[in-house]
């Protein structure tokens, strides 16, 4: 029966009848509390037909909607707003129990709050996802009771609201995005304007030794009657690549979250930097192969393609290699532009076997390769050892960090830029970077 099924008893109600028995066998010494037993079930039974008959003399006397919003951000707090409506002529006691995605793993979520008479209001609470991908919500419930609250009512909305966990885009409105000449100041630069050779006109200048010939202006040379040059500005827009392997060891978890969604996520902060800052920002994901390519471009839909690209992105568990990231940059990407590559070297001996690689990357362009920092093993490095097996573990993460700093030499010896960085600062200290590098003139 629909009534059985929505009637739920409250802890109260068991608390009194477990006392009137008490109270019962209590009486058979004492006579007046078995009396008292038989006032205190008469009372409860009439406080509890008075709940049912207030409960459920209104149809729907409570109306709940879910509202959510329509992308979910990675590693963020998202707000989730739950509007009730009270339609009884007494004040209601509600409890919210949202079925929530099974991802979030959340199995005791409940809201308590009480709604006037012919009222309405709004709760809200949060959820942070640490996946990518889509996921569905079950059925709102609300149970209803009044203020002896011995029973309660049920009423269930099915609302099968699917929610899209996007990479996260609102880490992007935390950053100042309009304010780059402050930013760089952090770095102690300054604005250089450098000679280029492109096609944007700037001033005619005397000829001097070294100008090429080719930009002599003869016009401006025979009404000077010496030699004139044109002078260009140097071109501003230049390729930004992200380069994001895909491979098992971005698997690696840190706060519930992958490092290759902290991959993601810098990714898509720093598309939003780069395409604000004039420059044309691509993307490519890769493991043994190429997973996905977005060539480098500035127009109007770039970070929607980029967003949309990065949504889907997973890891397949395999070895990773440049191999197939240095054949499509030969053939797609034709200028000298910045790669930067996202990636998680566990040992010497793997980038060694990809030093070949990033070389031949290095050869035509700008290589920026950022690591991860395993904050557990710095955790390890500052503790003292007591005991010989905390000098046998201390010995152990510092082989690590060692081997760790070799191969930053060898990156450096190259003339790779790489940085080594905690999870949770990937995206501050990757955007730093790529303004310094900018601000530099080094591409």
């Amino acid at each position: 029966m629909p009534f059985l099924k929505s009637l739920y008893l409250r802890k109260p109600f068991f608390i009194v009848l477990m006392g009137s028995i008490f109270l019962y066998i209590a009486g058979t010494w004492l006579p007046w509390l078995a009396v008292l037993a038989n006032v205190t079930l008469l009372t409860t039974g009439a406080v509890f037909l008075l709940e049912i008959i207030l409960l459920y003399t209104t149809k729907n006397g409570v109306e709940a909607q879910r509202e959510i919003p329509e992308l979910f951000s990675n590693g963020d707090k998202n707000i989730i707003r739950v509007h009730l409506s009270n339609r009884y002529w007494f004040p209601v006691h509600l409890n919210i129990i949202d079925e929530i995605p099974a991802i979030f793993q959340i199995r005791d979520f409940s809201i308590r709050c009480a709604v006037k008479p012919f009222s309405e209001r709004v709760e809200k609470y949060h959820l942070v996802p640490v996946k990518r991908g889509e996921f569905e919500y079950g059925y709102l419930n609300l149970f209803a009771g009044t203020i002896f609250r011995l029973v309660e009512r049920r009423f269930k909305f099915h609302q099968p609201d699917k929610i899209k966990v996007y990479p996260s885009f609102q880490q992007i409105k935390n950053i100042d995005f309009y304010s780059f000449a402050r930013m760089k100041n952090l770095f102690g630069t300054k604005r250089v304007r450098r000679a280029g050779h492109n096609r944007e006109f700037e001033q005619i200048k005397d000829y001097v030794p070294g100008d090429e010939p080719r930009h002599i202006n003869w016009k401006a040379t025979a009404r000077k009657n010496k030699l004139m040059v044109n002078e260009f500005q140097q071109e501003k827009s230049q390729n930004v690549y992200s380069l994001i392997d895909m491979g098992r060891g971005m698997e690696m978890a840190f706060e519930g979250m992958t490092m290759l969604d902290y991959a993601i996520n810098a990714t898509l902060a720093l598309g939003r930097v780069v395409l604000k800052n004039s420059d044309r920002f691509g993307m490519l994901s890769y493991s043994n192969y190429v997973h996905q390519y977005l060539p480098a471009e500035s127009r109007n839909n770039q970070f929607t393609m980029l967003m949309e690209g990065l949504y889907k992105q997973q890891t397949d568990f395999r070895e990773s290699s440049l191999e197939s990231v240095l054949g499509i940059t030969r053939k797609q990407i034709n200028t000298r532009s910045l790669l930067i590559i996202f990636t998680n070297y566990m040992s010497r001996y793997a980038i060694e076997r990809e030093m070949d690689y990033l070389k031949s990357l290095a050869a035509r362009h700008l290589v920026l390769m950022i690591t991860f920092e395993d904050t557990k093993i710095r955790e390890l490095l500052s503790q003292k050892a007591y005991k010989l097996q905390d000098v046998y573990v201390k010995t152990v993460a510092e082989s690590f960090m060692y081997e760790k700093k070799q191969i930053l030499n060898e990156l450096s010896y190259y003339g790779i830029h790489h940085i080594i960085t905690p999870p949770a600062s990937l995206t501050g200290n990757t955007i730093n970077k790529y303004l310094e590098i900018k601000a530099r003139g080094v591409l």
